[in-house]
């Protein structure tokens, strides 16, 4: 038993049915202070590998095997915390969010095993941690280039750096692939030693946005017309709905969207870890709500098409 259980089972050790109850007699207070401790014991238990979105809106196949597992929620929820620091640090936070966006689409249509999410999350937190070191996108891919056998290592050569990270497990072997991230991952723990001159050899290569496509359907007088398939129905399997993009409105990113049930407002920041929604016209408090975003329900993909630029401002 751990010490978390430990101390867990003995603060709710007077509320046990066995027959040692009678023996022991406890203040209000007391009773107090030992619940509120059973209380933020298990808060601690259950969230210590909690994945880095909520797990209770969990939508996609890949993100309810991550938060089945407690391993692929604590290597989320690192690489969460990495992807903010790399993309404080980034010198255009745009190209860094569309890139990323292109490793995520990837693992959604790629990974439906725990074994490709682990050899995923390793890959991208060794690539966010060699970007936070100073290492280029392009200096990881030409370590992995150079630890590959030549007829492999010529055929990704000839391919962009974005196409060789959305590619990464079907053109060479699992083996390879960790080969090459332990060298990059070596670099990074020991910078000055060895010969690296390869790292710093070429001057800085801009990395070629990933290619993005917008989730809406059509377009037409400014106002997008998009799926809302969570709201579907036995007489309305596709149910759409309209939206306008309203630009930045007191920094934060604004939608208006009309839905059967009402017209909603939805804003987020710069961050977008959060994203607001108010049913309009919004006269009440219980008309907000603040749900954090899990990059996948449909607040969460209009919000990223409007980051991404792919949205035009509505009038």
């Amino acid at each position: 038993m751990s010490q978390i259980q430990r101390l867990f089972a003995s603060a709710l050790a007077p509320l046990s049915p066995d027959g040692t109850r009678h023996r022991i007699v406890f203040s209000a207070s007391d009773w107090k202070r030992r619940l509120l401790l059973a209380t933020l014991l298990s808060g601690v238990v259950t969230s210590a590998f909690g994945a880095s979105f909520n797990c209770s809106k969990a939508g996609s196949a890949t993100e309810k095997i991550i938060c089945g597992d407690a391993e692929l929620s604590r290597l989320d929820d690192q690489l969460g915390k990495t992807y903010k620091q790399a993309k404080a640090k980034a010198a255009d936070r745009r190209e860094f969010a569309a890139r990323s966006d292109g490793f995520w689409r990837w693992r959604e249509k790629n990974c439906q095993t725990r074994e490709c999410l682990l050899d995923w999350y390793r890959q991208r937190q060794i690539a966010l941690d060699a970007e936070l070191s100073g290492i280029s996108v392009a200096s990881v891919a030409t370590t992995v280039l150079q630890s590959l056998p030549a007829s492999v290592s010529g055929q990704l050569a000839s391919q962009p750096v974005n196409e060789l990270a959305n590619k990464p497990s079907q053109v060479v072997t699992p083996e390879q692939i960790q080969t090459a991230l332990a060298q990059v991952q070596k670099l990074i723990a020991e910078p000055t030693h060895g010969n690296h001159l390869f790292l710093v050899s070429a001057a800085p290569q801009s990395v070629p946005a990933v290619p993005l496509q917008p989730h809406y359907l059509s377009v037409a007088d400014g106002e997008y017309v998009y799926e809302d398939l969570n709201e579907a129905t036995a007489l309305d399997a596709r149910p759409q709905v309209m939206v306008r993009y309203r630009g930045k409105v007191h920094g934060e990113y604004t939608l208006e969207v009309q839905k059967k049930a009402g017209r909603v407002r939805y804003t987020c920041d710069s961050d977008c870890a959060y994203i607001k929604q108010l049913m309009l016209p919004g006269y009440g408090l219980h008309d907000l709500d603040v749900v954090k975003n899990d990059h996948g329900s449909l607040a969460s993909i209009m919000m990223r098409d409007a980051m991404n630029g792919l949205l035009v401002e509505s009038e």
